[in-house]
This record gives structure tokens, C-alpha cells and sequence, in this order.
């Protein structure tokens, strides 16, 4: 539907079913019309078509693709999801290894009251996916100056309550 379809639109929201328009640039401009016209419908959808269906190298064959589109803005919107509220306080736990939380928790301390729960050293895979040597027995990979605590040990089982996250950990003091 383009500024040329005006008059189609304006007859199509003072009926009492739901109408759908096949464009998103229009926007604004229909649902300001249906605003200063009192349109009877009570729900008017939005598809954007042209970008999604239309515009790439199987345009000519979109029609199905498009119609698909138009179909799904018939659905009902699905319910909502459900969330919880969480409050913070200011602390974060950052669960991980040494080489990965201590820099993210340095990168936040400023603002936020840190721990690390550390599950090793290193994490074993590289960032682009390769897998990292292992680490030799007394080679330093943390900092030993720290202005938050590091734990480590093994994550034991993870609840989330009604509103608050309860982690079972079972310590072991990191070397």
C-alpha cells in the first residue's frame, strides 16, 4: 500500500474487522489518518513486505514469501512472557575462567561490587574456536593484585527463586 492507496485505507478502517496494510514506510502517515478519521477497526497491523519478501534475487518468485507475511499478521499476538524483576544492589558474580572474569571484572568494578567464582585457570578454546595449550603447573595467568574476591571451585546446582538466583558452589581455594 503506497500514499496513492489513501482512500482505499480510509475506507477499509471504518469497517469493524481487522485490517492489515503491506507497508511500513506509511506508517506514521496511516496511523495519524486513523487517528483524525475515527477509525472504526480496532486493530491495524503493519507488514513490512517490500524488505523482507520482495527485494532480493528470487523477487519474482517473493509471491508465496509475501503471502506467508500477510498471513502471520492475521495470528493473534502471542502472550507475553513472563519476567522477573531482579534488583542487583550494585553486586555481580562473574562466573568463568581467571583469564576470561578477571577482565570483565575489571572492566566493571568502578561501578559494581564484584566477585569471581572461578571454574579454572584458562578458558580451553582460543576466541576464534582453536584450542589453547595447556597450562604448565606454576605459570601465572592472573594478576595477584585484585580488589575484588576470586573464588574457585565447582558449580554444584543452580535455582532460580521466586526472587533471587541461589548458587551451590563447592569452593576450592584457587592457587
Amino acid at each position: 500500500m503506497c500514499r496513492r492507496d489513501v482512500g482505499a485505507y480510509l475506507q477499509a478502517i471504518q469497517s469493524n474487522g481487522d485490517v492489515v496494510v503491506a507497508c511500513t514506510q506509511e506508517q506514521r502517515l496511516f496511523s495519524d489518518l486513523a487517528v483524525q478519521t475515527n477509525a472504526k477497526t480496532s486493530v491495524i497491523k503493519f507488514v513490512n513486505i517490500r524488505e523482507t519478501g520482495g527485494w532480493s534475487r528470487d523477487a519474482k518468485n517473493a509471491s508465496p514469501k509475501i503471502a506467508a507475511f500477510l498471513a502471520a499478521a492475521h495470528l493473534p499476538d502471542p502472550d507475553p512472557v513472563p519476567t522477573v524483576t531482579y534488583k542487583s544492589n550494585g553486586r555481580l558474580l562473574i562466573i568463568g575462567t581467571l583469564d576470561v572474569a578477571e577482565p570483565v571484572a575489571a572492566m566493571l568494578a568502578d561501578n559494581l561490587q564484584i566477585t569471581v567464582f572461578t571454574q579454572g585457570y584458562a578458558s580451553p578454546i582460543t576466541q576464534d574456536g582453536n584450542a589453547k595449550p595447556e597450562i604448565q603447573p606454576g605459570q601465572a595467568i592472573s594478576t595477584q593484585i585484585r580488589n575484588h574476591p576470586v573464588l574457585g571451585g565447582e558449580i554444584v546446582e543452580v535455582r532460580r527463586l521466586a526472587r533471587r538466583v541461589q548458587i551451590d558452589l563447592e569452593a576450592q581455594q584457587p592457587d
